[in-house]
This record gives structure tokens, sequence and C-alpha cells, in this order.
């Protein structure tokens, strides 16, 4: 055996796990940012490897460790006639956390709302505790 595919063994080796901890990957309870960062990490090294995921199957992989509450997004997504590129999907991703979060929060403030404000009707910008802004109408 020579020295290069000792080496290529090896590589291929790291690669197939890799692409098994992808495959294994799942949001759970870390942030969006953290999750996509260790997806890209991920692909980081398999460039490294010369093994790099194409755009389809970074986005497959990110969609496919999503929590069911992201359902909609992946729905569309998958509707699309033209595939998107990572930075816009990080994007998307994080606007649609953002909505999440926003739908979580609106209603305990509209019940707070109508009963300390009963007839006022404005709209109102909300800082959330992660900093994402929720425009709500009062």
């Amino acid at each position: 055996m020579t020295l290069e595919s000792i080496f290529a063994t090896k590589s291929t080796t790291c690669a197939v796990h890799i692409r098994d901890d992808l495959v294994a990957l799942r949001k759970g309870d870390s942030s969006m940012t953290d999750y996509l960062q260790t997806l890209k990490s991920y692909n980081d090294e398999l460039f490294a490897l010369r093994e790099p995921l194409s755009t389809s199957q970074l986005i497959h992989h990110a969609l496919e460790g999503l929590p069911s509450k992201y359902d909609a997004l992946v729905t569309a997504l998958s509707m699309r006639s033209t595939d998107v590129a990572f930075k816009e999907l990080q994007g998307m991703l994080m606007q649609h956390k953002t909505r999440l979060h926003c739908i979580t929060l609106d209603p305990l403030r509209s019940v707070n709302t109508a009963s300390t404000h009963p007839g006022r009707h404005h709209n109102v910008k909300m800082l959330t505790n992660s900093g994402d802004h929720c425009w709500r109408s009062k």
C-alpha cells in the first residue's frame, strides 16, 4: 500500500463520518445561527477533504434538520423552481424564526393589551429578548 493510498483511505473514511454527522444533525434546542454554523463547518471540513456538498445538498441537509414548526417554509422552498443560495436560506430561516417568535408572543400581548387599553389602536414596535423586532397592532 502506497502512502498516497493510505491518506486517500483515511480521507474517505473521515468524509464518510462527516456525512453521517450531517445526516444526524438536528437543530434541536440550539439557536438557528449555531445550527447553520455547524452545518457550514461540516461542509468546510468536506471542502478541505475535496468532497464538498453541492449547494442543493447543503440546503437539503439544512431543511432536514429543522423541527416541524418550520414545515411551511420547507414546503415553500421545495416548491421553488430555482435553487436557493445558502446565504439566502440563512436569511429566510432567521426571518421565519423571528416570525415564529412574534406569533408566540402575540397571544399574550393581545390579552394584556385588550384588558388594559380597550379601544386604542396604533402600531407598536416590540423588541424581543433575542433582539428581534415584532410589529403588531396594539
